[in-house]
């Protein structure tokens, strides 16, 4: 940033009760558990965006998460490329794939 001008004006941030509704966001309240591997070549997204996980035999890690349930979550998920595997449950593994098909398929 260059010339940077500091000055005495204030503002008070108002925050609404409720910004979005469930529809709105593309979520429910709805939990479900997902167990996932992500390869250590993204290591430091790991270490970025979880406390808790583990390491399999090869050094990729494992990672137990509760996601509201909706496109936020595959969106989330796909995020990772092809460095993460859906291990739990197989109906989210078998949206994910069907999702990927689908991406696969404009091109």
């Amino acid at each position: 940033m260059k010339s940077v001008n500091v000055i005495s004006e204030r503002f008070a941030r108002v925050v609404p009760n409720k910004i979005f509704t469930e529809k709105d966001i593309g979520y429910s309240k709805e939990l479900v558990h997902v167990k996932v591997r992500i390869n250590k070549k993204l290591a430091f997204r790991v270490f970025d965006e979880f406390q808790n996980y583990s390491l399999d035999d090869n050094g990729d890690y494992i990672v137990n998460l509760d996601f509201p349930v909706g496109d936020w979550m595959f969106g989330y998920l796909m995020s990772f490329g092809e460095n993460i595997e859906i291990l739990e449950p197989l109906h989210i593994r078998e949206e994910i794939k069907s999702k990927l098909i689908n991406s696969l398929n404009r091109y």
